[in-house]
């Protein structure tokens, strides 16, 4: 892959290194991000319980899993607003620190349900943070040429995160059901 270079020498010039590593700390992270998503698409349903410790119904399950994928559509272009004013870095690190954080926020509760479901939704705008401020970053880092490319392996990222966190979250539940259930 080509790589765009401030000294015109068309991505050989010093710094190629340094974008490699700059894209491919973006494609692991987008990959990590979305095997959150993907396990928590299978865990959820058998992890959040009602205040009488009853697993909650699908229909609510379905609503707290579309929060996610639905605050990261409606936030994409305002994000992206912010992203062009404030910086592609700031974002991206603002968006992993979220995700991070509510992540845990998530992980300390199973029957606090508009906690989980708030925390999920501010989850896809974080997930917004990132997955904007990657393409953003690979727009930069990549020339015309290959830029194709390099949105090619940030969806490979991107849908193979989803691939295994929902291998994952099989396999958890299988494992830790009594548990969990």
């Amino acid at each position: 892959m080509t790589l765009n270079n401030a000294n015109g020498t068309n991505g050989k010039g010093p710094g190629f290194l340094a974008k490699i590593e700059t894209l491919s700390i973006l494609y692991v992270a987008v990959f990590l991000t979305r095997i959150g998503f993907g396990t928590i698409l299978i865990i959820f349903p058998v992890y959040l319980l009602d205040q009488n410790g009853i697993p909650i119904s699908q229909a609510l399950s379905g609503v707290i899993l579309a929060l996610y994928p639905a605050l990261e559509g409606v936030s994409a272009l305002p994000v992206g607003a912010w992203v062009d004013r404030r910086g592609r870095r700031r974002a991206f690190l603002a968006g992993m620190a979220s995700i991070t954080v509510l992540t845990l926020a998530i992980s300390f509760t199973r029957t606090n349900i508009p906690l989980v479901g708030g925390a999920h939704a501010l989850m896809g705008l974080s997930a917004a943070m990132v997955t904007i401020s990657s393409l953003t970053m690979i727009t930069d880092l990549t020339v015309v040429e290959n830029r194709g490319a390099g949105m090619g392996a940030f969806d490979l990222a991107n849908l193979s995160g989803y691939g295994v966190g929902i291998v994952f979250g099989a396999i958890a539940e299988t494992v830790f059901h009594a548990s969990l259930g």
